[in-house]
């Protein structure tokens, strides 16, 4: 064809734009002349520009069978923004399918036309593909889709061999289901997936090998065999993703047209996946159907179905048999003909359950054909079938037998686990290796953790045992014996605190001997330990009481004759003998001081009842500071701080006792010096007070207040402080019981101790004392006012110390009293049997030879004999409570007394009687 000069000239902008297309573009005229056309134009029709330019659009690239039908449609003639399908003409006169896609434009010199271009070949190619196969798929299904569908890929493509074969063996080989072989099927086969483009397809998805397929796999015998140039393969994936099988094409020659041979290939793949992921499910399907029809006809478990009214649909021949049925005998038959009587009016409820929640379970009582009862045990479940219609199916179990012997050991079971988790001792099972594998309650509790889950995590060795060491020890002694038996050791409990244990149990073993963990009984004997060496201590303090009571008893007596009779010297002497008096005054001062010292060793021993009277508590504190200062060192400085306070109704050796206890215990807490401080002030209890401290009943105190500056206590020490034998002291310097007996005397007197103190600040003990009532000191002044007043009446002493018998006589006498003596129980009892009525009052010693005060009183009183009593006696109150106890305000007088405490004892009790 002669080039045509160019009538238009396009603008250099545009022709810089579509030579960087990626499409072929043609620009045209007014006229429908080509003006420009790209380098891709070039590629697609064979033309140069400069032999396309200036030559009409139809001429030149529509071929001649095809320009009366697109010559409207072409510029000049076509519309704005038009798309046109066309088979053109390439230079060498070869036909290719377009798309033209066009625009009008307009410039400064003249309107025209842009045209782009798409060779739409492959498109062409995949449609006739699809269409292949959409009429393929709509009229072959299963396996014959599959064996055709290679046959028709094979003839698509043009190659000598086709097949589908399915992944086995994890991947490791392929088994074909259908293969072409020069347009035939042949016999189906396996081979090895290492090494062959399969193996690579699979791992790789779709593979284009046009050419020395072989050479590039020279492992792979098939090819050689096949003597195959090309290979295409695409793998076959299901719906969930998973390769399930291969489809793959095979040429002699290279395989040219890549893009539409994978087209057809993965469309064919995908049609040919689905399909064999229906096959499989349908095998699946079958071999289920199977596997369940052969599962219900032999299972021995109880199998049926029925429906929602309770008939039965099918049973298998295991649930006849336990019913005692014929197979063919369930027809017509229902649940509640199986059910036992007693619970058939519970049927309606199971039906309602099960299609409420879908499924149920539980235990079933039914009866076989002769009447026996069974259990079973059942779960049942609805179903739906294919076509939407509900039915039951149920699957149960006999457990009759079962049910009996769960029965006796659930009984068994619940014994032994009641001893095991009531136990008061703690029991475990430990492994060799020292790790609790099951405890019991008692032993969480015993250390003290919050759970067993927590108490199973713990290391016995290094967590519990004080010295890890010694349970190694322990595995070692018992490795062989197999027996422990009251072992004692050491254990830390979780907050630290050290125990000691007792262990009893045995070793176990495995099934070759070796030693594999223990069962132990675990023993808290620490508080045992610890009241064997209490034990101890109040043996000695008992064995100490005892000696001081018998002291008490005769020392009383002397005491009470030396006080007697200096009471009696003093009254004989003149007031002229001034010097005389005096020494005389100093035996009787010595004499109450022995009195105050055998009470303070009654206190000790803890074998004298409290004798109460209004006490002024700064005057006692005062009284006793010269004692505190020499029992306190001379590095310690004692301060005594007094405050005007009411009385306090209290016991004064109690009251010295709690002082000389708290002094000693802050001397003790300051080895190195420090600052002693006691005060005496006025509290009040209040309900505000109770809110804050938790105790108090709500009136006036007096609070005596004793602080030190020593080394303090922690909180756990200051919790503990009032424990009996508790202390902090090493072994061997203390007992323990200072503490406690200030707690212990300060509840006597119905008042109430708080201990306050901080690490290396010091301690303050405040001790709240009640206030004596105004009825108590008014009683006080009238006692004085008869303390003096004597009597004419008969007195029968029984006294057998000679000494107090003859003082007592001489006392009573100048008072006026008529005094007969005594020297034991039985001679008072003859004297009150012969001169009944002539006696007024016994004044009797509680422990005489023969017999005693208390029993003389009870002999008395049994023969009417009606004579008041008042009684004496140097031993402590612990002694004569053993003696058999006083009636309550029966009169006593205690050894030592005094002329005026006799005497206005003496004459309260006459004066007493005769009201």
């Amino acid at each position: 064809m002669t080039a045509v000069p160019a009538k238009v000239q396009v603008e250099p902008g545009l022709t810089a734009i579509i030579d960087a297309a990626f499409e072929a573009v043609i620009v045209t005229d007014a006229d429908g002349l080509i003006a420009d056309w790209n380098a891709r134009a070039e590629e697609l029709f064979g033309w140069p520009r400069a032999d396309a330019v200036g030559h009409s659009i139809s001429d030149l690239i529509v071929s001649q069978a095809h320009q009366e039908s697109c010559a409207e449609q072409l510029p000049p003639q076509s519309a704005n923004n038009s798309l046109v399908e066309c088979v053109a003409q390439r230079r060498d006169g070869s036909p290719v399918p377009i798309e033209l896609t066009i625009y009008a434009i307009a410039s400064e010199r003249g309107p025209g036309h842009v045209l782009f271009a798409r060779d739409i070949s492959e498109r062409r190619r995949a449609e006739h593909l699809l269409r292949h196969l959409t009429a393929h798929a709509s009229s072959a299904t299963g396996e014959n889709f599959l064996r055709s569908a290679v046959l028709e890929l094979s003839d698509l493509l043009g190659t000598a061999y086709a097949f589908i074969g399915e992944v086995i063996e994890g991947g490791a080989r392929v088994r074909t289901i259908a293969v072409v072989a020069d347009g035939k099927l042949v016999e189906n086969f396996e081979y090895h997936l290492a090494h062959t483009p399969c193996h690579e397809v699979l791992r790789q998805s779709t593979c284009w090998y046009p050419r020395d397929v072989q050479r590039l796999f020279p492992k792979d015998a098939l090819l050689t065999q096949m003597n195959v140039e090309s290979y295409l393969g695409t793998p076959l994936k299901g719906a969930s993703g998973a390769v399930s099988g291969i489809l793959v094409v095979l040429h002699r020659e290279p395989m040219r047209d890549e893009l539409g041979s994978r087209w057809a290939l993965e469309i064919f793949a995908a049609r040919a996946a689905a399909e064999l992921e229906h096959q499989r499910a349908e095998a699946s399907l079958r071999g289920s159907e199977k596997r369940y029809r052969e599962l219900v006809e032999n299972s021995l478990g109880i199998i049926c179905t029925h429906d929602l009214a309770g008939n039965f649909l099918t049973v298998n021949p295991e649930a006849m048999r336990f019913l005692g049925y014929e197979p063919h005998e369930y027809r017509g038959k229902t649940l509640h003909d199986m059910l036992a009587p007693e619970v058939r009016d519970q049927l309606g409820e199971y039906l309602t359950r099960i299609q409420r929640d879908g499924i149920a379970s539980g235990l079933m009582r039914v009866v076989t054909k002769t009447g026996e009862e069974r259990i079973w045990a059942y779960r049942n479940v609805l179903c739906e079938d294919a076509d939407g219609w509900e039915y039951v199916l149920a699957h149960g179990q006999d457990v009759t037998e079962l049910k009996h012997v769960e029965e006796q050991l659930r009984r068994s079971e619940a014994k032994y686990r009641s001893l095991v988790e009531h136990a008061t001792h703690g029991i475990y099972r430990s492994s060799r290796e020292g790790r609790f594998v099951a405890v019991n309650p008692a032993l969480v509790k015993m250390l003290g953790y919050d759970s067993e889950e927590e108490l199973l995590a713990v290391d016995m060795t290094q967590d519990l045992y004080v010295d890890a060491r010694e349970r190694e020890q322990l595995v070692e002694q018992y490795r062989e014996s197999g027996s422990v038996a009251d072992v004692e050791v050491d254990w830390r409990r979780k907050d630290g605190e050290r125990i000691r244990v007792r262990l009893t149990g045995r070793a176990l073993f495995d099934d070759q001997g070796n030693l594999d963990g223990f069962e132990m009984l675990a023993e808290d004997v620490t508080a045992h330990r610890a009241l064997e060496g209490q034990l101890r201590q109040s043996q000695k303090m008992e064995a100490v009481g005892q000696l001081t009571g018998g002291i008490a008893h005769d020392f009383n007596n002397i005491l009470t004759a030396v006080l007697s009779n200096a009471e009696l010297i003093a009254s004989e002497l003149s007031p002229g003998l001034g010097d005389l008096r005096k020494d005389v005054d100093e035996i009787r001062t010595a004499a109450r001081r022995g009195a105050q010292l055998v009470k303070k060793l009654m206190a000790f021993s803890r074998r004298e009842r409290l004798v109460f009277e209004d006490l002024d508590l700064p005057h006692v504190c005062h009284e006793m500071t010269g004692m505190l200062q020499r029992l306190l060192p001379e590095h310690i400085d004692l301060q005594f701080v007094p405050e005007e306070t009411g009385l306090v109704r209290a016991d004064r050796g109690a009251l010295e006792q709690i002082l000389v206890n708290l002094a000693t215990n802050a001397r003790d807490a300051m080895p190195v010096g420090g600052t002693l401080r006691i005060a005496v002030r006025r509290a009040w209890v209040d309900q505000g007070f109770r809110n804050v401290h938790g105790w108090g009943d709500p009136g006036e105190y007096v609070c005596l207040i004793v602080s030190d500056t020593g080394v303090g206590m922690d909180e756990r020490t200051r919790r503990r402080i009032f424990e009996p034998f508790f202390t902090t002291k090493p072994s061997g310097e203390g007992t323990g019981l200072g503490m406690a007996m200030v707690y212990g005397l300060v509840k006597q007197h119905n008042g109430f101790v708080s201990v306050y103190s901080e690490l290396e600040n010091g301690t303050t003990v405040r001790v709240y004392l009640p206030c004596a009532a105004p009825a108590h000191q008014e009683a006080e002044v009238g006692r004085e006012a008869k303390a003096e007043r004597g009597g004419t009446e008969t007195i029968l002493l029984a006294e057998d110390d000679d000494a107090i018998r003859r003082s007592a006589q001489r006392i009573l006498e100048r008072w006026g009293y008529r005094v007969r003596l005594v020297a034991d129980g039985e001679e008072a009892l003859q004297t009150l049997r012969l001169e009944p009525g002539k006696i007024d009052l016994v004044v009797a010693d509680l422990i005489m030879p023969k017999i005693g005060g208390q029993r003389l009183w009870e002999e008395a009183k049994a023969e009417g004999l009606g004579v008041p009593f008042l009684f004496t006696s140097g031993y402590t109150a612990r002694d004569l409570k053993a003696c058999g106890d006083l009636e309550p305000g029966v009169p006593f007088l205690h050894k030592p007394w005094t002329v005026t405490e006799l005497v206005t004892r003496v004459r309260e009790v006459l004066d007493e009687a005769a009201e």
